[in-house]
């Protein structure tokens, strides 16, 4: 929708993650030096635990209560995109394991075409989509 994701974004999503966040908002964390977190997120990726680093040196940045606002914006921006990107990648491995994109892609095409192909506004209107619309 345009708007910037925020952490309460995260609340319905992942309810967990969510309320780590919030508590690292709501606390300070000079109060709470053993933390340490640092901008860097860990995950599983089939079975392994994979790390990467928020931004360039987050492995060597420390989560302070100064740079906390950042490191929030950083994980929810993360948890929705990154996240999903690895599962995606995943999927499409596994996916072109058993099938190639360009028979799949070519048999959506010729299933919708075939659809509509009885009404000849519809079959205009697909024939636009499928290929003047990126």
């Amino acid at each position: 929708l345009g708007k910037p994701l925020t952490i309460y974004d995260l609340e319905s999503l992942d309810p967990e993650f969510y309320n780590g966040l919030l508590w690292i908002r709501e606390n300070n964390l000079d109060l709470n030096e053993n933390l340490e977190l640092y901008f860097n997120a860990s995950f599983d990726f089939l079975g392994k635990i994979e790390s990467i680093e928020l931004k360039t040196g987050g492995n060597d940045i420390k989560l302070t209560e100064e740079n906390k606002a950042e490191y929030i914006e950083l994980m929810t921006k993360w948890r929705f995109t990154r996240c999903v990107e690895e599962q995606t990648k995943a999927f499409l491995y596994g996916f072109n394991e058993v099938s190639s994109p360009e028979s799949f892609f070519i048999q959506c095409k010729l299933d919708v075409h075939h659809s509509f192909a009885h009404n000849s506004l519809d079959y205009v209107n697909t024939y636009l989509i499928w290929h003047f619309l990126p």
